[in-house]
């Protein structure tokens, strides 16, 4: 969903049009227009954030005669009054740690096998995904059991082929197991969406303060203001475009 409306965001592109090149303008409405939601938000939240910063008076987008290539995303001298100000502006979001994506390449790799048996069976088909707990140097971790290598072998293939060739299998469901996979495939009587077709009880979570996605991010980030001049502001922005660690950070340890 949009953070925005679409005349907001026409407004803060054009406000800010004197301050962006056309290469900059361009990859903005690029990712805006973009259907991927990771795409489209973190684009409106830099927008925005750039936007805000123009309006203390003072800004430059992504400036050519910063130190080294890593330029940061903007640098003010009105943010701080009498200093340079050098920003960087990050998206959080839960894409990193989610199994999203594992889910729904075990999931594709299912749905084309089950449509080469049976033409647009495989669109039909919804998946519930198992979970395992694992320990590792004595802590617990969950995990979503969707390896990201899934290979369908062949014992798995002939389960699946004598469940579509059913008379009946329409009715039912299929649980496929090996090791390191768990999924429960059922058809569905409307064709499924992507990403809409895939379930699962584990939530997306980080097991350590230092080795997690967010942390990760705000290391790369900080990198882009390495070249910054002695006496120079770093401020790190970050926006919260659908983060579990962010909105958890002061509620629940991450472990």
């Amino acid at each position: 969903m949009p953070v925005f409306s679409r005349r907001r965001l026409q407004q803060m592109l054009d406000d800010l049009s004197a301050c962006l090149d056309q290469e900059k303008a361009r990859d903005l409405v690029q990712r805006l227009e973009s259907k991927k939601v990771d795409q489209a938000l973190p684009s409106e939240m830099e927008l925005a954030i750039l936007w805000a910063i123009a309006n203390t008076g003072d800004i430059v987008v992504e400036p050519e005669w910063w130190g080294d290539n890593r330029r940061p995303d903007a640098v003010s001298e009105t943010i701080v009054l009498g200093r340079q100000v050098a920003v960087e502006i990050a998206a959080a979001t839960d894409n990193s740690i989610s199994p999203e994506e594992a889910m729904d390449r075990v999931a594709l790799s299912i749905v084309d096998f089950c449509n080469r048996l049976s033409k647009g069976t495989g669109d039909h088909l919804y998946f519930r995904f198992g979970e395992a707990t694992k320990r590792i140097e004595g802590r617990s971790f969950r995990q979503v059991l969707a390896p990201s290598d899934c290979r369908l072998g062949e014992e798995l293939g002939n389960s699946l082929t004598e469940w579509i060739r059913k008379d009946r299998f329409k009715s039912e469901k299929i649980t496929l197991s090996e090791s390191g996979l768990l999924v429960e495939v059922e058809w569905k009587k409307y064709r499924q969406i992507r990403y809409h077709n895939i379930w699962t009880s584990l939530p997306p979570q980080a097991y350590s303060l230092e080795e997690n996605p967010l942390f990760a991010l705000l290391r790369r980030k900080a990198d882009q203001l390495r070249a910054a001049k002695i006496g120079t502001v770093r401020i790190l922005v970050i926006a919260d475009v659908g983060s579990t660690l962010l909105n958890r950070i002061d509620v629940a340890p991450l472990a």
